[in-house]
């Protein structure tokens, strides 16, 4: 009886032990898989900001005017009705394909810049 109850003992100790082993390598794994996910963040952040830069250059005005003198584009003042009322505009408006919506550089629509109306709850 007494050397059953030590071989149940020793044999709880070492499952207990086997547990502690594995729950330490279960969190040293996690632990690196926690840097690697924390570098590919940074790494996306970086991108992310590279991206707007690029965005941001691409719609400064200096470029887009360098843009319509390299494509000799009329952009002078619509007439009386609108740009759609010259042939010119009727071309460019039928030749424009539809846009699709716009998305930040980092993902996520980009919302419209309509004119902003101030609510106040008085």
């Amino acid at each position: 009886m007494r050397v059953s109850r030590i071989l149940f003992l020793f044999a709880a100790m070492a499952a207990i032990g086997m547990g502690l082993v594995r729950l330490r390598t279960d969190t040293q794994q996690a632990g690196y898989r926690i840097g690697q996910l924390q570098a590919q963040q940074r790494e996306l952040n970086r991108q992310c900001l590279d991206l707007q830069l690029d965005v941001a250059r691409l719609r400064s005005p200096s470029r887009l005017e360098d843009q319509v003198a390299k494509l000799a584009l009329d952009l002078g003042p619509p007439g009386p009705l609108g740009p759609e009322a010259s042939p010119a505009g009727r071309q460019v408006l039928a030749a424009a394909p539809p846009k699709p919506p716009k998305l930040h550089a980092c993902g996520g629509l980009i919302a419209s810049r309509g004119p902003v109306t101030h609510r106040t709850g008085r």
